[in-house]
C-alpha cells in the first residue's frame, strides 16, 4: 500500500501543456472575479447604497472578512477540482 507516483512523460513537459495549463488556470481565476463582479452589483442594486455604507463603517475589518469571505469557497472550488477531476486518473 505504498504511494504511486506517475512518470513524467514527454507530453506533460512539453510547452503545449504547460501553455494550456497556465490558459484553464487564467480561465478559472477570471470566471471567479466575473462571478464576484456580478453578485456584487446585484446585491448593490437590490440593497442600493447602504450596503456599500455599512462596508465603510465596519473599516478594516471589512477587507479581513472579505478575504475569509472569499477564500474558503475558492479553497474548496479549487481542490475540489483538483481531487475529482485533475487527480481522477
Amino acid at each position: 500500500m505504498g504511494i504511486k507516483c506517475k512518470k513524467a512523460t514527454a507530453t506533460q513537459n512539453s510547452p503545449k501543456h504547460w501553455i494550456r495549463k497556465a490558459a484553464q488556470d487564467t480561465q478559472f481565476v477570471t470566471s471567479w472575479v466575473v462571478v464576484a463582479f456580478v453578485v456584487f452589483e446585484t446585491v448593490r442594486r437590490y440593497f442600493g447604497d447602504e450596503v456599500l455604507l455599512s462596508l465603510q463603517q465596519w473599516g478594516n475589518s471589512s477587507v479581513f472578512f472579505s478575504a475569509i469571505y472569499s477564500t474558503v469557497p475558492a479553497l474548496i472550488a479549487g481542490y475540489g477540482y483538483y481531487w475529482l477531476i485533475e487527480n481522477a486518473s
